[in-house]
């Protein structure tokens, strides 16, 4: 099975951030973030759908969604750091 493989079925399972993806397969969050954009691709010609659950500010609660697949660093509403990563699933 390719990497990719892997990282669909894990997200069949359950949801994970890009950070927690990077650690399971040993690899840079960058690459992580290709793998996720080719397996959406990839997915979507199964019939199936990855699912983006948005990024959220823990000091001001906003949701940050992103348009492209992406770790989010900053809140644009109030500039905190602490926000809890954007999470993927895929059904």
């Amino acid at each position: 099975m390719t990497v990719r493989d892997e990282i669909a079925r894990v997200l069949a399972s359950g949801d994970r951030s890009i950070r927690e993806l990077a650690v399971i397969f040993e690899c840079s969050e960058r690459e992580v973030v290709q793998h996720l954009e080719h397996v959406s691709r990839s997915v979507r010609a199964k019939g199936m759908r990855m699912y983006v659950l948005p990024a959220v500010c823990m000091k001001c609660g906003a949701e940050i969604r992103v348009s492209r697949i992406r770790n989010v660093r900053k809140c644009p509403k109030c500039r905190s750091t602490h926000v809890e990563p954007p999470r993927f699933r895929i059904r």
